[in-house]
């Protein structure tokens, strides 16, 4: 199976990246209560290069957003991602990785 990429583009802050949260089943993971993380590493490296938290915009949904800062897409190259979603009992769920390919600007 061939493995699908989130096209970004080096140096931008955008696009608001939107997640909805499911079991491999699939069902919707409630996320009341709930805290998410974005864990974004560059493919092969040891270190992340960062972890941020994401806004969850509609629990019931399972629906969260991630915004990119400055800086967070400053190389180019692959990269992998994941959230990290922790339930009020303090258990931790983690997503399947999400590929990304960082591209150098046209202009």
């Amino acid at each position: 199976m061939a493995t699908t990429f989130i096209w970004l583009v080096r140096g931008d802050t955008r696009p608001v990246l939107q997640f909805t949260c499911k079991t491999d089943d699939p069902i919707i993971i409630d996320l009341t209560n709930c805290t998410v993380r974005f864990v974004f590493k560059k493919a092969g490296a040891s270190t992340y290069k960062f972890k941020r938290s994401c806004t969850v915009v509609n629990a019931v949904g399972g629906i969260c957003e991630l915004s990119f800062q400055t800086g967070d897409l400053d190389e180019v190259g692959d990269f992998n991602g994941e959230l990290e979603i922790t339930f009020p009992d303090a258990s931790i769920q983690t997503s399947k990785l999400i590929h990304f390919k960082v591209r150098e600007q046209l202009g």
